[in-house]
């Protein structure tokens, strides 16, 4: 029975999922000796200030330059995995985890973001190679007309950031350097945040974040959160509200993420069964924009 099987493969979601992201941290945290070759920016600064600050694809792969040549982006720490290290570990481990099997061929030739799904596999795969493209630091972002036509008449699409201060430093300033930006961290329209995100009523979101906060009209890249390893622009949500999602800690910060939503039926559900949210947005029209 379906349900039977939804259990059996959430159980050895969460299991292979821990293991999954311990294998992860465990490469991560190996240090590379030396600094960047030469031709790479000196620092991610420098990088970030090489590119336009209007072209958020654009900073990210300027960043890029920095986490291949072995620096972590957003600490001092050496990194010695890359964008298609961190692919080729998910898609494999995603695909034993969920009894999905895909490969890179399915998910180059799916229709691309701008073209709305029709069909359960298909958003799916739309989903995946969205995961791809961010860890590859080239992910498909909706232009800034058509972030706009996604907004509701009469709607506060202010972009806004949803934390958990469950997991977050004080505001008063006590909490100091990492400790002040702990857990998962969202971007989306001021609305959405408050209405699809923060209200509980995304079951990745509640699985997740323990006690939201909106930050009306501020960013999780502006308060310090990291612009990679990060998942932009979520097809989950509806690809032009551009929700993306963000961490401080880099891969270490994954494993919880990665754990409670693999542990999570009505998260794998959503995601591997139901259309990659497709069914939850129409379910709840109000986020489906």
């Amino acid at each position: 029975p379906l349900e039977l099987a939804m259990m059996s493969t959430v159980s050895t979601a969460w299991i292979a999922c821990w293991l999954l992201l311990q294998g992860l941290v465990g490469s991560a945290l190996a240090a590379t000796p030396g600094g960047p070759p030469p031709g790479a920016c000196a620092g991610p600064e420098a990088c970030t200030r090489e590119a336009s600050e209007d072209e958020p694809v654009a900073v990210l792969q300027a960043r890029h330059s920095v986490a291949a040549a072995g620096a972590e982006v957003g600490s001092e720490r050496k990194l010695n995995m890359t964008g298609e290290d961190y692919w080729a570990t998910w898609q494999k481990q995603w695909s034993a985890t969920t009894g999905y099997a895909s490969n890179d061929t399915e998910i180059d030739a799916a229709d691309p973001l701008s073209v709305p799904c029709t069909q359960d596999g298909m958003c799916v795969l739309q989903g995946l190679g969205q995961i791809k493209n961010s860890l590859l630091m080239k992910p498909t972002l909706p232009t800034e007309e058509q972030v706009t036509a996604a907004c509701p008449q009469g709607k506060d699409c202010t972009p806004s950031a949803v934390i958990d201060i469950n997991k977050h430093g004080a505001f008063d300033g006590s909490a100091q350097g990492f400790y002040h930006r702990l857990g998962i961290c969202y971007n989306a329209p001021y609305y959405y945040a408050k209405a699809c995100i923060a209200s509980g009523l995304s079951p990745n979101a509640r699985a997740v974040v323990v006690t939201p906060k909106v930050l009306r009209g501020q960013t999780c890249e502006e308060i310090g959160y990291q612009r990679w390893p990060a998942f932009y622009a979520d097809p989950f949500y509806g690809w032009a509200n551009n929700v993306s999602l963000f961490v401080s800690w880099g891969t270490i910060e994954w494993v919880p993420f990665v754990y409670l939503i693999g542990a999570c039926q009505p998260c794998v559900e959503s995601l591997m069964l139901k259309g990659w949210g497709s069914q939850w947005r129409e379910k709840h029209p109000q986020c489906d924009r």
